[in-house]
């Protein structure tokens, strides 16, 4: 039985593990992954990090006594709505429509409509991810 054929395909093998060209393309590879998991993750950080900034926005929104209460209605329906258990889709946009409702009340504080404006720009980008 001759193995001189085997011993050559093994050396074949070895050899192309043993390129620098192809070991530096493998490692590149697992570095592009890497840096693409590592960019997922940073966008699930970054999703659940608008929702809590907007959910803080409209407590502040919600505990300012200077603010109508109506005013203050809408930023605690639209902060239920977001910690609710709807699609995204229909949270983002239920809460959107009814901070868009209030937003030209003439009786609100100017800070308070910046906020809101804000909270809404938020959301805005919030959907866009999706």
């Amino acid at each position: 039985m001759d193995n001189t054929g085997d011993i050559e395909e093994l050396k074949k093998i070895v050899a192309i593990d043993l390129d620098p060209n192809i070991t530096s393309m493998v490692t590149n590879m697992a570095e592009e992954q890497d840096k693409e998991q590592d960019k997922d993750q940073m966008k699930n950080q970054t999703k659940s990090q608008t929702y809590d900034e907007i959910v803080v926005l409209l407590e502040q929104i919600m505990n300012d006594r200077t603010v109508p209460k109506n005013i203050r209605k809408a930023a605690e329906d639209s902060k239920a709505i977001l910690q609710g258990t709807d699609s995204a889709e229909v949270k983002i946009s239920t809460a959107i429509g009814i901070l868009d409702e209030i937003t030209n009340d003439p009786n609100m504080p100017m800070y308070t409509r910046t906020q809101i404006w804000n909270a809404v720009s938020m959301l805005e980008q919030k959907r866009r991810e999706i």
